[in-house]
């Protein structure tokens, strides 16, 4: 999805966030993803801020606040509907 947004909507980045704890998998991570990911932190906390569960898309604004949130365990992306679904709340997200 990135590489079609960003033909686009250039401005759109998506990043990965691992929560707390979950760190031992990020070598695997590497392996089936080209998306940039970070550790959240003890400092940080976005998994706690924002009220992130494992799974979530959160969607910020221009401002860097979170305004949508869509799960990928509820939604998944293997269904063109929730694909252009998620695909739309960024480009929408991109546009206001």
């Amino acid at each position: 999805m990135q590489a079609e947004l960003q033909v686009e909507y250039p401005d759109i980045h998506i990043l990965g966030i691992n929560m707390i704890g979950a760190e031992g998998g990020m070598g695997e991570v590497s392996l089936i993803s080209t998306l940039p990911v970070v550790n959240d932190d003890t400092v940080v906390h976005v998994w706690q801020d924002w009220g992130a569960v494992w799974r979530d898309v959160i969607i910020l604004n221009r401002a860097n606040e979170p305004i949508y949130t869509y799960n990928l365990t509820t939604y998944n992306l293997a269904d063109p509907t929730n694909y252009a679904t998620l695909k739309q709340m960024f480009i929408d997200a991109a546009t206001q």
